[in-house]
Parts: structure tokens; sequence; C-alpha cells
């Protein structure tokens, strides 16, 4: 990781969104985050608003306007099978 606070730096990259998706399905699995500044930065991560609003959109069932349902149209209301983290 970069001096910084996120992972290239001073700016958030799409690095940090995939890095942050990618400790979802990790905690889904029950794979164990030991190294402690890779923890931090990832709580630090889950605490931003953008986060905390996607992860409650995932948790009513909403895909964002534009998601595409299972025929590849585009809907305002598709619904995802599942959301990665979800109960």
């Amino acid at each position: 990781m970069a001096e910084g606070p996120f992972l290239m730096g001073a700016e958030m990259t799409v690095p940090d969104i995939i890095l942050t998706h990618c400790e979802v399905w990790a905690r889904t699995a029950k794979f164990p985050i030991a190294e402690p500044k890779l923890a931090a930065y990832l709580q630090r991560m889950q605490a931003r608003p953008a986060f905390l609003r996607a992860t409650a959109r995932c948790a009513s069932g909403k895909r964002a306007v534009g998601a595409r349902d299972s025929a590849g149209r585009v809907s305002a209301s598709a619904r995802p099978p599942r959301c990665a983290g979800a109960a």
C-alpha cells in the first residue's frame, strides 16, 4: 500500500473499490484479515458514505437505476439474486 489514505496514495481509485469489494466476499467466506494496516484501511473504506448507501441499497434488494434484468433489459427496479455479504 502507498503512503496515504488509499491504495495509490492521496486519492481513491478503482483498485480501492475492487479491494473493498473483495473484502466483502472474503468476510462472507470467513477468511480472516490478519494484517492490521489492511484491516484498518478496509474499516475506513466501509465507513465511507457511498459504501454505506450501496450496502443499504443491496440489503433492500434494489439495484441502481440502469441495472440490467435477467433478460439484459435496462431496468430501474431489477432485483439482484443476492448481494455479496447479505445474510
